[in-house]
């Protein structure tokens, strides 16, 4: 072998070594593995991952946006954590494919809306959590879009939503649990008017809607804690997590929700004032 031929093979061994090696280790934590792309710096959602994975966390990179392709390749999902990335569009139909998802977190965004058609597609979804985004209006029309029946749990807290359109009380009542608190809310109605007619319309819905209907939770080993009616912490797993009514217990038999009940995430913290006219 000639002098040149050598210089070139050591020269080729060494761009391998530097492109293969120093790649390696970041493919090793994501390929065909059980989904766990957190913490890698990624701007895009990685295309080179099992279509049959069912768990993907892409928690804590720079993601700006999601397309409509991005997961399309992973119809299998049933965990989606986009959580403190730096999001700030959805494009519609971003979720269109993923009809077994069933936990979504896109929390720690910089969200400031929702498209309409954001969620088609999601017929399993049963928690969502968009927690200490900057969403500035409350996303009635892309909430109407997911299966009522089987949503258990939104978390739509820290965020900056400042009025509750009536129409909004309809979605609220149909889902278990509601987290909309630390929200700049405000209403024209008066606040000290709007927590009164608030409370009224919330125990009216309570009164004839509330038949021991709840989403049960989907089937999983992850336990969480709660609080009891009387603010003692339980453990459960499933509906257990976030429920406050056994599905098929009694109506007739709970007692009312109270504001200051610990036990009742919904009725603990007022809804805000509706919306009206007048001062």
């Amino acid at each position: 072998m000639t002098n040149k031929k050598k210089r070139m093979l050591v020269l080729l061994m060494i761009l391998l070594n530097e492109v293969g090696l120093t790649r390696a280790p970041a493919l090793s934590n994501c390929l065909w593995s059980d989904g766990d792309c957190s913490n890698m710096g990624l701007t895009s959602v990685p295309q080179d991952l099992s279509p049959t994975i069912t768990f993907l966390n892409l928690d804590n990179n720079a993601l700006t946006t999601l397309n409509q392709s991005d997961f399309s390749r992973y119809s299998n999902l049933m965990f989606l954590e986009l959580r403190s990335n730096r999001i700030s569009v959805i494009n519609s139909g971003a979720f269109f494919n993923l009809t077994r998802l069933t936990w979504l977190y896109l929390d720690n965004n910089q969200l400031t809306s929702l498209p309409a058609n954001m969620f088609i597609g999601l017929n399993s979804l049963w928690e969502l959590v968009l927690e200490n985004n900057t969403i500035n209006a409350f996303p009635i029309e892309a909430l109407s879009n997911l299966n009522s029946s089987v949503l258990g749990h939104v978390d739509l807290s820290n965020n900056q939503m400042d009025t509750l359109p009536p129409a909004a009380y309809d979605i609220l009542d149909s889902i278990s649990t509601v987290d909309i608190t630390n929200n700049p809310w405000h209403g024209s109605l008066g606040v000290a008017v709007g927590v009164i007619i608030t409370s009224a319309v919330f125990l009216l819905i309570w009164c004839s809607k509330r038949k021991g209907r709840t989403s049960p939770a989907p089937e999983t080993r992850v336990t969480a804690s709660c609080l009891d009616n009387i603010g003692h912490d339980v453990t459960g797993t499933g509906a257990a997590q976030f429920g406050d009514v056994k599905h098929g217990s009694d109506p007739a038999h709970e007692p009312v929700p109270s504001i200051f009940d610990p036990g009742y995430r919904m009725a603990r913290s007022p809804l805000p004032p509706i919306m009206g006219a007048g001062p």
